[in-house]
């Protein structure tokens, strides 16, 4: 049986590495991306481009979108060269963005109307999770379009699961996210405390990473960025205040308090004020050893457990 074609919306850091898995499994993928040259870069690798959102979705019968958050999603989706302007009838819509769940309503009520079908498809695990395939992909429609993008999903991630109607998969990532936050400004916070006291990061780092304080998030962050003092990323702080915000109105529309997470995203605030902002979401590090003249580096060996 002859694979569906693909659109894709947003060739970026995620959408590009998504894409090349893609062609490598067979699929036919038409690309689009705000920055021409993020398309071009895909050709060498079998895509073709199209000029807009309308005539990368007039192609394909599967269409996804790898995009920065809900301005832009508003915009491929619904505006005048978006998505649905040019989506062919009974067309499969991905959005594998992080998003606002009730923008995602809004895309998929549309998308209803046209007679299209929309899943909000948020992923987990960075551009290494993207270029490996291994995503986490949190998924909210109906059970039938879902096993339809099943067999495109799990060529791009290895945990994919259906977390309740459309919204819910931009709720779980929304967690998720909050989550990753606080842990960031956590291990920050934590590493230069017992750093600045004099014992060295490593030994710290071991320590921890066999106990309750181990996580992915220590692993990451003091393994790939903080004992190297290099924070090119990686998730951007941009992104990551981005989606805090998105967890902050959620528990605002809510009711629901969010004390720890309005912390984190001062912490992020703060950075990105400090010309932080395209540097992962570590780089809160950088403020602690401004401010206290410390670097948190080390020279020991790390236990293989967290190397």
């Amino acid at each position: 049986m002859a694979k569906p074609t693909i659109g894709m919306v947003g060739v970026g850091r995620m959408g590009s590495r998504m894409v090349a898995n893609l062609l490598k499994a067979g699929y036919q993928v038409t690309a689009f991306d705000v920055v021409p040259k993020a398309v071009q870069d895909l050709v060498a690798q079998g895509a073709k481009t199209a000029p807009s959102p309308k005539e990368a979705a007039a192609q394909a019968d599967v269409v996804l979108s790898s995009l920065p958050g809900p301005v832009e999603i508003e915009a491929a989706y619904l505006g005048d060269n978006g998505v649905l302007a040019g989506a062919k009838a009974g067309a499969l819509l991905i959005d594998l963005s992080s998003d606002d769940p009730s923008m995602a309503q809004k895309v998929a009520k549309a998308a209803q109307a046209k007679g299209l079908r929309f899943l909000d498809a948020p992923v987990s695990g960075g551009v290494t999770g993207a270029q490996n395939a291994t995503l986490t992909i949190m998924v909210g429609g109906e059970q039938a379009a879902f096993d339809e993008a099943l067999p495109i999903l799990q060529t791009l991630g290895k945990n994919i699961t259906l977390c309740g109607p459309v919204g819910a998969g931009c709720v779980v990532k929304i967690v998720n996210q909050l989550f990753v936050g606080v842990l960031s400004a956590a291990v920050a916070e934590g590493m230069m405390l017992g750093t600045k006291w004099g014992v060295d990061p490593v030994t710290m780092y071991n320590v921890l990473n066999t106990g309750f304080a181990g996580s992915t998030i220590l692993t990451r962050h003091v393994t790939n960025f903080i004992l190297k003092g290099d924070y090119e990323p990686g998730f951007t702080i941009n992104l990551l205040s981005k989606d805090i915000w998105l967890a902050l109105t959620l528990g605002r529309d809510l009711s629901v308090p969010l004390d720890v997470t309005a912390s984190a995203s001062q912490v992020l605030e703060r950075a990105k004020a400090h010309g932080l902002g395209n540097k992962d979401m570590a780089a809160t590090m950088v403020l602690l050893e401004k401010l206290l003249g410390v670097q948190v580096r080390g020279s020991q060996q790390i236990e293989s457990k967290g190397g």
